[in-house]
């Protein structure tokens, strides 16, 4: 695999993950759904018992295994399992869609409800007097409430208008299977109709809890819901007919992405995850990306990452997540590219720091370095001055007289000195240095000492020997 081409899957696969996401600005999300687990699902609490609630896998309405809410009735009155949201703020003045996929199961066909419970904001009553776009009033505003055919994934939708609106409802109960092959862009109309609601008057927010549950159902029953959302309807929430095929709108479709042969993507604005007030292109509030390799080893065509690149020469730069060959070892790679030839990557203007948040240099380690071989520019001269005919060295006896005096050899800084202000490397070595040339001289001149002295001895040896002869 060519290294651009696994390069741009990852961007595709992190854009279709927008897609899931962002798709139709959904204002809540089922990330607490995990298949196998029962009871309530914070933000997602419980209708009927805990025993009658769980999430599972199952074949979803688009084909594949999704998790779903799985309610199972015990045959008692009242509500025999479902879900109620904790609730998010709407604005009065806007409309809303509310949209939620269900399922029957079982013998024992009973009531389906699905609805939404509305709050005063901030936490306050619930409004216990809602308005029907047709008339009435209720105190339990339900889109639908009455029987689902088995065996068939429905998709319920239901509207919340301001409190002027004066039109009838919209959206319904629809079965993907009604939309037709040969004209397969035209909505089919709805199996089931559905009421639609306003906003109160007086309130420019109110709290909206969706709900979907079963009602006095024999025991057995099943109800699976799934994709539950609601959607601000401002021209950029997906069409009906786009959540019935689960897919992203074409040009021109409404939604928010376009597609291009088997690419999707967006141009009018900033896609945000986990924050509805994107501040770039592309804003990820309190997370993470994951961004993983398909494969093992320690060859390029493996790693992922992210590349950087301009219109200009084939200029990029990529950081790279590499796997070696154990699989203990992983790190990052960072490469630059310059017309074609690899580069390395240069940090300027800026200090790093290891072990530190408040690093004093280009590079700064609190802590050990272990390196093969480091080589250092000097910022000094070499000391081969001390060879040289006009260097003063100093006597044994200065030296001795300053160690007294100092504490420490001359031109070397003191231990006090190296605690408070550090150890230059270059510098300290070439000092180090200076000392043991000196300590050669030293040397050189006590051998001189010492051959003068055994001449000297000689010589005596020789008097001696003719003094004795001469006797």
């Amino acid at each position: 695999m060519d290294k651009n081409d696994n390069m741009g899957k990852i961007f595709f696969y992190t854009l279709l993950l927008f897609s899931s996401i962002g798709f139709s600005q959904n204002l809540i999300n089922t990330d607490s759904w995990v298949s196998g687990t029962s009871g309530a699902a914070p933000p997602y609490n419980l209708q009927g018992s805990a025993s009658q609630n769980s999430r599972t896998t199952l074949m979803g309405p688009y084909g594949q295994n999704v998790v779903v809410w799985r309610a199972e009735a015990s045959g008692g009155s009242g509500a025999n399992g479902g879900f109620v949201h904790e609730g998010v703020t709407l604005d009065t003045g806007k409309t809303y869609r509310i949209a939620f996929w269900m399922r029957s199961e079982g013998p024992n066909n009973c009531q389906n409800y699905a609805g939404y419970v509305p709050y005063e904001a901030n936490g306050g009553s619930q409004i216990l007097s809602t308005t029907g776009t047709s008339g009435g009033t209720t105190n339990y505003p339900y889109f639908y409430n009455s029987n689902l055919a088995n065996d068939t994934w429905y998709l319920v939708v239901g509207y919340i208008h301001p409190n002027n609106y004066s039109g009838g409802p919209l959206g319904g109960v629809y079965d993907p299977s009604q939309i037709s092959p040969t004209t397969p862009n035209i909505l089919p109309n709805p199996t089931y109709s559905v009421s639609n609601f306003k906003f109160p008057s007086g309130m420019t927010a109110i709290d909206v809890r969706v709900r979907n549950f079963m009602w006095n159902c024999g025991s057995g029953e099943l109800q699976y819901s799934f994709g539950p959302r609601i959607d601000e309807v401002n021209g950029q929430e997906a069409s009906i007919l786009e959540l019935l095929n689960g897919t992203p709108a074409g040009n021109g479709g409404g939604g928010v992405w376009s597609t291009n042969g088997n690419d999707i993507y967006y141009t009018s604005g900033n896609i945000g995850i986990g924050t509805n007030t994107a501040l770039e292109k592309a804003h990820l509030q309190s997370g993470k990306f994951l961004i993983k390799s398909a494969e093992n080893g320690n060859n390029s065509s493996h790693s992922s990452g992210i590349r950087f690149t301009t219109d200009v020469d084939s200029r990029a730069a990529e950081i790279l997540v590499r796997r070696g060959s154990s699989s203990q070892h992983t790190g990052f790679q960072f490469n630059t590219y310059n017309a074609g030839s690899v580069e390395t990557m240069t940090l300027m203007d800026g200090n790093v720091g290891i072990g530190t948040d408040s690093p004093d240099a280009p590079l700064t380690v609190k802590g050990r370095i272990h390196a093969e071989e480091v080589k250092v520019d000097l910022s000094v001269p070499g000391p081969d001055y001390v060879f040289k005919k006009d260097y003063t060295l100093r006597t044994l006896e200065e030296v001795q007289r300053y160690i007294k005096e100092k504490g420490h050899l001359p031109n070397i800084p003191s231990a006090e000195e190296m605690e408070e202000n550090g150890v230059d490397l270059g510098t300290m070595n070439m000092k180090l240095l200076e000392k043991i040339e000196e300590l050669t001289l030293y040397i050189l001149e006590q051998d001189k000492e010492q051959n003068r002295q055994k001449e000297q001895q000689k010589l005596l040896e020789q008097r001696i020997e003719q003094l004795e002869n001469q006797q």
